[in-house]
């Protein structure tokens, strides 16, 4: 168990609950609280909850917990079916709790941080219940023998615990996710420790505050040391400096893709599922691939490894659609962010590959056979039409058999790559650079810091300032090649790094810049086409 020696009146940090069964309580009613003096209802939210098996489940409760805003609280619970309706809440920042009694156990889930505006109603992914969790942890008073009375709470909840004599505290009924937990008491100063881990898949609970040296270590990868960190009474706050380390982990060994893109803010991803029965549809899950994964799209036909981009404005999606009638033929599709609306954007045709929104989301790009392309789009009438009048070529290619990556830079240049046939089979002929208006054809060779050489990198993804790219790099390397990983390097190929030993295809960089998502190629022997990630060194 961690120990905090607390010298603060607050402590955040950020932990990750994981999983542990303990036993919980349904909140009984959801009756008028005439005690809220409640603005006219402005937004609604609805949804489905689900057991752990995906079945439907009546009667369960669900209700707001506020985070950042009025109180405005709904509660309700759901229908025969399954689904719910939550009316009336007010603009703001919420999570979204469901609890029922399912086979004799009590299950929960959460979904936070929904942001609602008035006047929206949204449409939240499945509610998929599952065990509780309980936080435990201790706080330690410095210069006093009773350690009670500091208050835990996790952050944005109504989840609070009370230490006992010993500093010793346990916040049970918690749903699965990641919380700011907050420690009060009175008469001790305020002290800030920033998050210590990196990104969300590192757990540094109850550091302790004292004189001494961190360090933070994983195997295969370096380390780093901060230190010394004195914290004494009466000091001001101290921040301890950010950590970053190297990681990789497979996110999720269930879920398959071959495609996948960030939402444009970060807290979603899209993905090409690639397990029966809805293989060639869309479906959503979260950052961490953890919490929910929902389908999206019925006869979507996504085609393999062909492509899928989420416009700047969050409100559609580009991918290429495969048909079997005429035979072997395909066509830029699209469909709104919530899964509706699935239609062709573009005539069928033969070969439609990567199409990339521009960063300013009035046009794309994309590969028709040879040509890469250009097209504005117009939303005058509502809904998203592509304006095939504007179609321009920016580049052509020959022998393209398939492509493994094309995406639009906020400099003004699009970065592609893309395979041939050659003697053994595919083999990436590069990555390359263009300008979106046309002309200026670069290709881009990686280089190592030691002056080794990439000769068929494939992949690529922007940094979302646009300043690196990561690609990858899977080919067996030559004498003077370095090994095989997901590597980063500036745009004129310089200082390429890998960041992990594991290649992969379907790179997309996060856009808060700390991670590349991917998926292993089909033919790889284990975690054949799941969602991996690497933290990015910065």
């Amino acid at each position: 168990m961690g120990q905090v020696l607390a010298l603060f009146r607050t402590r955040s940090v950020l932990i990750y609950v994981i999983a542990v069964l303990c036993g919980l309580g349904i909140g009984v009613g959801c009756g008028p609280q005439p005690d809220l003096l409640l603005p006219e209802p402005t937004a609604r939210i609805k949804g489905v909850v689900l057991d752990q098996n995906l079945a439907r489940v009546p009667a369960a409760k669900v209700f707001l917990e506020p985070v950042r805003n009025p109180p405005c609280r709904c509660d309700t619970y759901t229908k025969v079916d399954g689904s719910f309706e939550l009316p009336g809440i007010c603009p703001g920042l919420y999570d979204v709790v469901a609890t029922a009694l399912v086979g004799g156990e009590i299950l929960r889930t959460r979904l936070r941080f929904i942001q609602l505006s008035a006047g929206q109603i949204a449409l939240i992914p499945d509610l998929v219940l599952k065990a509780g969790s309980t936080v435990t942890g201790r706080v330690l008073l410095q210069g006093r023998a009773d350690h009670s009375g500091t208050t835990v709470t996790l952050v944005g909840t109504n989840r609070t615990a009370t230490t006992n004599a010993t500093g010793d505290y346990s916040v049970t009924n918690v749903e699965e996710g990641t919380y700011a937990v907050n420690y009060t008491h009175d008469g001790f100063i305020e002290n800030t420790i920033a998050a210590a881990a990196v990104g969300r898949h590192f757990v540094f609970d109850n550091l302790p505050l004292s004189t001494y040296s961190l360090t933070l270590c994983k195997t295969d990868f370096f380390c780093k040391t901060v230190g010394p960190l004195t914290m004494v009474p009466g000091s001001t706050s101290l921040v301890v400096p950010q950590i970053q380390l190297d990681s990789h982990r497979v996110a999720n060994t269930r879920t398959q893709a071959f495609e996948l893109e960030h939402s444009p803010n970060g807290s979603q991803i899209v993905r090409a599922n690639n397990a029966s029965p809805a293989v060639g549809e869309l479906a959503l899950t979260d950052p961490t691939v953890q919490i929910f994964d929902q389908l999206l799209t019925r006869d979507a036909h996504v085609t393999p490894f062909a492509g899928l981009s989420w416009s700047p404005d969050t409100r559609d999606l580009l991918f290429v659609r495969s048909f079997s009638s005429p035979a072997s033929t395909s066509s830029i599709g699209t469909c709104r962010s919530d899964g509706t609306g699935v239609r062709n954007l573009l005539p069928v045709d033969t070969q439609y590959l990567h199409p990339s929104w521009a960063p300013d989301g009035q046009s794309f790009v994309y590969f028709l056979n040879p040509n890469i392309r250009r097209m504005l789009v117009d939303r005058s009438t509502g809904s998203l039409v592509a304006t095939t009048s504007t179609s321009a070529i920016i580049d052509t290619l020959a022998g393209v058999v398939t492509m493994s990556g094309m995406e639009w830079s906020p400099t003004g240049r699009v970065y592609y790559s893309y395979s041939l046939n050659g003697g053994s089979g595919l083999r990436s002929a590069g990555i390359f650079t263009v300008f979106s208006a046309g002309g200026g054809r670069l290709q881009i060779t990686p280089r190592t810091r030691d002056n080794q050489t990439i000769s068929t990198p494939e992949s690529p993804t922007l940094r979302p300032d646009g300043a690196k790219i990561a690609f990858a790099w899977r080919d067996p390397p030559a004498t003077n090649e370095p090994p095989n990983g997901i590597y980063t390097m500036d745009l004129d190929g310089t200082n390429a790094t890998r960041i992990t030993t594991v290649p992969g295809i379907n790179l997309d960089w996060a856009p808060d810049a700390t991670r590349v998502i991917f998926t292993k190629a089909p033919t790889d022997p284990q975690f054949s086409n799941r969602i991996h990630e690497v933290l990015v060194p910065r």
